[in-house]
């Protein structure tokens, strides 16, 4: 298949030069985003930790890697009562971990944290590769390393489902944005994208977004989307919609429905719309304003929709509408952030889908990149405004700013540190 042209990209200020200085910024994010966690290693297993981890037969020996493999993650509990979550990478890098250390809670907290620190490092390259531009990549991965919603997820072993979908799905993107660039004619790009987003389906359920998420970006934000046909879009994007068929076949074959009910019963389709709505301000609200965070946050069904989370949501909805109608006109690949964001949110959103804890922080691990692109062109926007001698003092008080925001994010990490220990 004749692969297209490639297009003409969006000039954008920011780029840092050259390989020396983009290995310092590796440098700085691999330090940010390991540091403020590193209190996490003394901590011992908490809530589910003691099931999945000391609880569980499998991980003591490699005979049990086909049970991992066919059977739901609660599978070794033996009891009808269990979800049918199916998270075999889980389980398989528990495995690995105990068999190397045995149930050394040190061990499987520096995974996590070495997890975090890679998931922040390719999110740096995918966004050079994605918006071409240094600052914006730096200032975005940074803004994920520090954000202290995500605390939850590098804190908690039995969180370890956000941590690796998100890094297969930002190495699926990696390698599918290769896919039908004219000066990157090479055949293992959809292969390598096809090998990652398996993985991703493998560790944990919102990964059968993702599809949905490169079909928008083919047909509305690629740069070279006018210079394409619909097979050649086509070619890019289908495979993955045929492994997620595969996928979900599989798992409604095997185990039942996708994800375990228990709200079904007590919520109506119209309940389940607004409480959707109510979620999604709670959701934006902790990204913009991370103060209240718990392990447990309690979920009540919206009924109205003049309830005060309802009119909240509204709102939201209708500023990101503006954002994006703006980022639409100024730069479209910035306005895939949202798209990505609000995708991969979207199962988080359903109330009928989620277990006891409908609003959980975890659940932003994933989508918050989209916001983190979105608040990194902002500041990168508001520095380029700084230009000139007349307007320094921008520069000057963007930067005062952000080491203040900045110290205030690593305290808040640190302080839930210690809370999950």
């Amino acid at each position: 298949m004749d692969l297209a042209p490639k297009a003409k990209l969006d000039k954008r200020p920011g780029d840092t030069g050259g390989k020396h200085s983009r290995l310092k910024l590796y440098a700085i994010l691999s330090l940010t985003s390991a540091v403020p966690y590193l209190g996490t290693l003394w901590n011992g297993f908490v809530y589910d930790d003691h099931y999945q981890v000391l609880g569980n037969p499998y991980l003591q020996s490699f005979q049990f890697v086909k049970q991992i493999l066919t059977t739901s993650v609660w599978s070794f509990q033996n009891t009808r009562a269990i979800t049918n979550f199916y998270r075999p990478m889980m389980s398989l890098q528990y495995q690995v971990i105990y068999q190397a250390y045995g149930p050394l809670a040190y061990a499987f907290h520096l995974a996590n944290v070495l997890l975090h620190v890679a998931v922040v490092l390719l999110l740096f390259a995918v966004t050079r590769k994605l918006l071409k531009s240094d600052s914006i990549a730096f200032w975005a991965s940074l803004l994920f390393a520090l954000h202290p919603v995500h605390t939850e997820v590098v804190a908690w072993v039995a969180a370890l489902p956000d941590l690796q979908v998100t890094l297969f799905l930002l190495a699926t993107t990696w390698f599918y944005l290769d896919i039908g660039i004219a000066l990157k004619r090479m055949w293992w790009p959809p292969i390598a994208t096809c090998l990652c987003f398996v993985l991703a389906l493998l560790s944990k359920e919102p990964a059968v977004m993702f599809p949905a998420v490169a079909t928008a970006y083919e047909h509305f934000f690629r740069p070279d989307r006018a210079t394409t046909t619909w097979g050649q879009k086509l070619w890019r994007y289908s495979p993955l919609w045929l492994l997620t068929g595969l996928y979900l076949y599989g798992r409604i074959q095997f185990m039942g429905q996708l994800v375990p009910s228990p709200l079904r019963a007590q919520l109506s389709w119209f309940s389940t719309f607004l409480s959707g709505v109510s979620l999604l301000g709670q959701y934006m609200n902790k990204l913009v304003w991370p103060a209240t965070l718990s392990i447990y946050h309690p979920f009540a069904p919206s009924t109205s929709p003049l309830d005060f989370g309802v009119l909240v949501g509204a709102a939201w909805i209708l500023g990101l509408v503006v954002i994006f109608s703006i980022l639409w006109k100024k730069d479209r690949g910035v306005a895939f952030g949202l798209a990505w964001m609000l995708v991969l949110l979207a199962p988080a959103l359903n109330a009928r889908w989620m277990p006891i804890s409908a609003l959980a922080e975890r659940y932003l691990y994933l989508p918050s990149i989209g916001f983190c692109w979105l608040a990194a062109w902002g500041l990168v926007a508001l520095w380029d405004a700084g230009l000139g001698k007349r307007r320094f003092w921008i520069r000057y008080a963007l930067g005062l700013t952000g080491l203040f925001i900045a110290a205030m994010c690593v305290y808040r990490i640190t302080t839930r540190d210690a809370e999950w220990k």
